[in-house]
């Protein structure tokens, strides 16, 4: 749906263009910004059609003290990501730092995943020793549309 009105609205404007410019000679004054077709094929390519798959973000929450309660799960956790590190789906796991808090503990974490459906996320938080021994107080997927980084598939820019 989003790529067939990303289409439709590129060849409206294309279309409108063309035709300005049989009725106006001055069509050259009409400059195009270079980023309103930033959604093209071949960037749509890059991260929706991707054989990898879109890009999600798991972003848990934890219990308090959670740096002290993980100890005998930690090692679990990081075998059960480094799987999904080794099978290609996750990109990029880490701890995030709760600012306010003095002693800097780790409140929440962040997992950027690339796979084809978000069941599969919901499949590794199941069996995230983590979740299943109640140090995750809350999750969230979201899909994330990336539009640049080095992760993406494709082509690569000489530069």
């Amino acid at each position: 749906q989003k790529t067939t009105t990303v289409n439709f609205f590129q060849a409206f404007f294309k279309s409108f263009l063309r035709v300005t410019s049989l009725r106006n000679p001055m069509r050259s004054m009409v400059q195009v910004p270079r980023h309103f077709f930033a959604l093209s094929t071949s960037h749509r390519r890059a991260f929706c059609e991707s054989p990898n798959g879109q890009f999600y973000c798991l972003f848990y929450e934890f219990v308090d003290d959670v740096l002290e309660k993980r100890v005998p799960f930690r090692m679990d956790h990081v075998n059960h990501v480094n799987k999904h590190v080794d099978s290609n789906k996750c990109k990029l796991a880490g701890a995030m730092i709760d600012e306010k808090d003095q002693d800097l503990n780790v409140d929440s974490s962040l997992i950027v995943f690339q796979c084809a459906q978000m069941s599969d996320i919901e499949k590794f938080v199941q069996n995230d020793p983590y979740f299943i021994n109640g140090l995750v107080t809350n999750y969230r997927i979201r899909p994330w549309t990336v539009v640049a980084g080095s992760l993406l598939d494709g082509p690569k820019k000489d530069g």
